[in-house]
């Protein structure tokens, strides 16, 4: 290695060309640029002398090979997304001059497998230890005063706040009693802890805390938590039943969603805002769907009443088929919902109201949906980003009609003809209405015909 594998300018490295292995900065560098040395698999160590006062994002970002490094002295910042990616990542060395650790330094670091936070630092942000699988303990130095270490778990607000769990931890964690909140990411893609005991102290249960814990397979909301937040539970794939006490006033749309096993979800007598009727999920009044458990069931018939079906009430019914009540008004509420995502029965629904840019891609609807959007009140304006779409060719069309056209194919097909006449088709749309119609005019009433012929002429 030579000071010609750095490109510098005015003190300032802003780039590597050297064949990789074990380097050393060289001691005239003052700053590092951002991404100086990303995406380089070649190096294998680093060490930053104490003339680097200035580190930029991303530097290490992906450095695939990199298994140590030593932090300037010089250092007061560990800037974001430093050490990303670096899945060979054994150990760092921070100095007592860094007094912040910004989001996500460590993400992605498969390797690592123990740190050591200096007392200078006061400041540590958000999904720094995220995906960290091989990691097993944090520990904090004694004299800081801000963080602290509990059995190699990441506390601060003089251990009142779960901050970071490391990601290596198996089994069961018992989370101390007198702790009161949960911090944001805690417990995030942990996969290997399958339970945790949250303590009856605990109020506040921050976003994402237990997302990706794809082992957990049971955990205790206590009475005095409000809220279940976003992604709380999303992506725990071996979670099979939770217990929402009366206190809980606020869930998140999403939070149960890529849940696999989870049977049922039961919610406690007395909730003014959510109840469960079978182990699925409803607003209190029963006329939403939040969250339908999908392990174990290959049909759901909707109750009748139901009005609403959530935007992500359905996002796990990959092989349930649904039945729809005629009560029925609005399906996935939302202007980024995922309500019928990977429905393989139902070819995947989702939008607000089903709005034009959901459906886009949309060719199958169940016949019993078909009957609901139809005969139930919604016109025009829901109606009209339905059929808009399905008429762009025969295929998308037969898609919508035949499985009732197996059943009545004269009532079907009048009823699609009356659809197409009611919400006037443009002559964008004239090309597929016509074929749809030669191929099954022979079933329709001539009355109806005629008008649909009179349709025609204005439009062609």
């Amino acid at each position: 290695m030579n000071n010609n594998d750095f490109t510098v300018l005015n003190h300032t490295l802003v780039d590597y060309n050297g064949a990789g292995g074990d380097i050393t900065i060289p001691d005239d560098v003052i700053k590092i640029e951002e991404e100086a040395f990303r995406d380089c698999e070649t190096i294998t160590s680093v060490v930053i002398p104490d003339s680097v006062k200035t580190i930029g994002d991303n530097v290490f970002e992906n450095c695939t090979s990199l298994k140590s490094a030593v932090i300037s002295a010089k250092l007061t910042k560990l800037s974001y997304e430093l050490f990303k990616g670096c899945t060979a990542l054994e150990s760092v060395t921070i100095s007592n001059n860094i007094t912040e650790i910004e989001d996500s330094v460590f993400e992605d670091c498969s390797s690592l497998k123990s740190i050591t936070i200096p007392k200078s630092v006061d400041d540590i942000g958000e999904s720094v230890f995220q995906n960290c699988s091989s990691l097993v303990e944090i520990n904090v130095d004694a004299e800081n005063p801000v963080y602290s270490s509990k059995d190699g778990v990441l506390f601060c607000d003089d251990e009142e706040t779960v901050m970071y769990y490391p990601g290596g931890r198996k089994g069961e964690y018992i989370i101390p009693d007198g702790v009161i909140e949960i911090g944001k990411n805690a417990f995030e893609l942990c996969r290997v802890v399958t339970s945790i005991v949250i303590p009856d102290s605990v109020t506040v249960i921050n976003d994402y805390a237990f997302h990706g814990c794809s082992s957990l397979k049971s955990v205790n909301i206590p009475n005095g938590v409000t809220e279940i937040g976003r992604w709380l539970f999303k992506d725990c794939s071996s979670l099979e039943s939770i217990i929402i006490h009366e206190d809980v006033e606020s869930i998140d749309e999403a939070v149960f969603m890529g849940c696999k096993s989870l049977k049922r979800i039961d919610v406690a007598e007395g909730n003014p805002c959510f109840c469960s009727v079978d182990g699925v999920l409803f607003s209190a009044d029963k006329k939403t769907l939040i969250y339908l458990p999908t392990s174990g069931r290959t049909e759901y018939t909707i109750p009748d009443g139901v009005k609403e079906i959530g935007p992500y009430a359905c996002a796990d019914c990959r092989n349930v088929t649904l039945t729809f009540p005629k009560s029925l008004k609005a399906i996935g509420e939302h202007e980024d919902s995922w309500c019928y995502k990977d429905c393989k029965l139902l070819d995947c629904f989702s939008g607000c109201k089903f709005s034009e840019s959901h459906l886009k891609t949309k060719t199958k609807i169940n016949a019993n949906l078909a009957d609901v959007l139809i005969d139930n009140g919604f016109q025009p304006d829901v109606l009209d980003a339905v059929w808009v779409y399905l008429v762009q060719s025969m295929k998308k069309l037969r898609a919508f009609t035949e499985p009732k056209l197996e059943e009545n194919p004269a009532e079907s097909a009048e009823m699609f003809i009356k659809v197409l006449i009611s919400n006037k088709f443009t002559a964008k749309q004239y090309d597929t209405v016509d074929e749809f119609f030669t191929k099954f005019k022979d079933l329709i009433p001539k009355e109806t015909a005629n008008e649909f012929r009179e349709m025609k002429k204005s439009v062609k």
